[in-house]
Order: structure tokens, then C-alpha cells, then sequence
């Protein structure tokens, strides 16, 4: 998965690729304008330059972030001469792009899974250009953000769907060939909004508990207690990169906004739109529903960043996302 990621970042800006996954789109693509979170502290880092090789000369990024959130890094490099440079960024075990531009530029977000043990960590900063290159290693602090627990009672068709560890597996198959590709860049407003109009039931992160005291898995999402048919919108605009259902998050439609973001719209009762379909923010793409796991008709929403769900909450506030 990382030799994939790098190879596709240095085909992508060596290539001047515009376009992903076969779709074609006449939106303009650009990069989120992205602040770390107020509850963080910008930390600024300041090298001398003893070579003509290039060199960071300012580096923002949290002290600490908490489990299941997104943050942003930013910075600046100095070097000599025209030069033309590719990055990726190394962090929790995941390589991901670094976007670089000509006046040395670069920066990434990137996301901690909601169950990802606190402590310090690496973050390994990589940058090539022709002849050049540029390793920089920084720590950042992950810490642990309390989950309220989730009961629930499953009913004989929820406890169908996980007799055993198909559905699941066949589930996490149709994920993962989703999240293989995405626009390389985003596009659309970088603030997303509200998909539905209702009052959110569980919160991004909860752990849940069943009614024979087992635990399930932290909540990937945030879901909204909506009557059935009730219409659901997109959050930000994007590419539609998987239409189907699901075996446990029912009847799906997710979204590509390009640069690894998708959102998925889950356990929905119909869908209204079709595989490739540019979306605009707030355009109608299904109902609420009540398919597969589900005790009841509501609307699964979460956002993936390179395959990691994260709060999307957090994605509607602009103490994260600015344009």
C-alpha cells in the first residue's frame, strides 16, 4: 500500500495527470485551505540554511491532536534555482501525498484513527526534486478523547447479518476497492454542511455495546435520527465513486471531493443518483432508510481521509476548514 501511494504521487505531478478513476470533469480542481483546530497550538519551526540544498524554513503543524480528528500541516522550503518538487508524508503507518508548489509551499492533512493509542509519533516529512531531495522527522502528541458507550439491542435480522464474519468481510472488500482511487486533488467548497435534517442519535467515535455485553467497534460516523424518505443531501461537492449496497451499512452512496476525501451516505431507503455523477454541495442524492444493520430508520454519514474515517463533524466548522 505505501509503494502504491508513492508511485502514484510521483506519476501524478511528473505526468501532470488532472484526472482520476476515468472520470472527466469540467470543475476546476484546487487544494482545501485548511487551519489546524483552536483547541491545538501552532508550533513554528525556523532552520538556517548551510547548504544549497533545499531546506525547511517554517513548519506548522499541532502540538497534539486527538484520536479520531483531523489536522493540517503546512510549511515552507527554500532551494536554488527553477526546480520542480513531488512529497509524501509518513504518519501512523500511512504514507500521503504532500502537496509541493513552485515557490516551495507544501502541505497535507491528514487523520488519527478514532481508536489509535495516545503517545508521541513521527511524522516524516519526504521531498524530491531533480537532484534535490529533503527528509525532515517531527513529533506530534495523539491523545485519547473520552467516547461515551452506544447500546444496542440487535434485532434477529441485525443478528443475521453478523452470525458470522462474511458480511463483514465482504463489506470491508467493497471499501477497500473504493478508497484504491480518488480525484487527486479536491474540489468544491473546503467547509462541508449538514447532510440531513434531524437530530444527530450517536455521536462520531461512541463504542458500542450489545445487549449480551459484548463490544462492537468504535462508531465510524455520525448518525442522524431522520423518518424514512426524508431527503438527504451532499455535503461538498464531488464525483460519485460507489453506488450498491452494503451488508452492514445498508443501501450506500459515497462521494469523492478528490485529495482522499470521500463521504458515505448509509443505510439509505433509495438513491437518486448514478455512478460517475458530478455532485454539488446540497444536491439531493438519496432518502433516509433502514437498510442492513440498522434498529431503525436514520442516516449513517462519515468521511473518509485516505481510507481513515474521521469526525466529520469537525468538517463543518470552520475552526478546522477556511476557505
Amino acid at each position: 500500500m505505501r509503494v502504491s501511494a508513492v508511485i502514484f504521487v510521483l506519476f501524478f505531478v511528473m505526468s501532470g495527470l488532472d484526472q482520476s478513476k476515468g472520470h472527466q470533469s469540467d470543475i476546476e480542481p484546487r487544494l482545501p485551505m485548511v487551519e489546524p483546530p483552536l483547541e491545538t497550538t501552532t508550533q513554528i519551526s525556523e532552520v538556517s540554511v548551510q547548504s544549497a540544498g533545499p531546506a525547511i524554513v517554517t513548519l506548522s503543524l499541532p502540538t497534539y491532536i486527538y484520536s479520531g480528528e483531523t489536522f493540517h500541516l503546512k510549511g515552507e522550503m527554500i532551494f536554488e534555482g527553477p526546480n520542480i518538487f513531488i512529497g509524501s508524508i509518513e504518519f501512523l503507518d500511512t504514507i500521503s501525498p504532500l502537496h509541493v508548489d513552485e515557490n516551495g509551499i507544501f502541505e497535507a492533512t491528514l487523520g488519527i484513527p478514532v481508536g489509535h493509542k495516545s503517545g508521541e509519533y513521527e511524522i516524516q516529512i519526504l521531498v524530491y526534486g531533480l537532484g534535490q531531495k529533503l527528509f525532515r522527522t517531527e513529533l506530534v502528541e495523539v491523545r485519547t478523547k473520552p467516547r461515551t458507550e452506544d447500546y444496542i439491542h440487535r434485532t434477529e435480522h441485525m443478528k443475521a447479518i453478523t452470525s458470522d464474519s462474511s458480511s463483514l468481510n465482504r463489506e470491508l472488500e467493497i471499501r477497500h476497492e473504493y478508497n484504491r482511487e480518488y480525484l487527486p486533488v479536491r474540489i468544491g467548497p473546503g467547509q462541508f454542511i449538514l447532510p440531513v435534517f434531524g437530530p444527530i442519535s450517536t455521536q462520531f467515535g461512541e463504542r458500542r455495546v450489545y445487549e449480551d455485553g459484548s463490544y462492537g467497534n468504535h462508531h465510524s460516523g455520525v448518525d442522524f435520527a431522520a423518518k424514512e424518505g426524508t431527503s438527504v443531501i451532499s455535503s461538498s461537492q464531488g464525483v460519485v465513486t460507489y453506488i450498491g449496497n452494503l451488508p452492514i451499512r445498508g443501501d450506500s452512496v459515497v462521494i469523492d471531493h478528490g485529495g482522499g476525501v470521500l463521504s458515505g451516505y448509509h443505510h439509505l431507503s433509495e438513491t437518486l443518483v448514478s455512478l460517475g455523477q458530478e455532485i454539488m454541495q446540497g444536491q439531493e442524492i438519496g432518502e433516509v432508510g433502514n437498510t442492513g444493520f440498522s434498529t431503525g430508520p436514520h442516516l449513517h454519514w462519515e468521511i473518509l481521509l485516505f481510507g481513515v474515517p474521521i469526525d466529520p463533524i469537525q468538517w463543518t466548522t470552520d475552526l478546522f476548514v477556511r476557505q
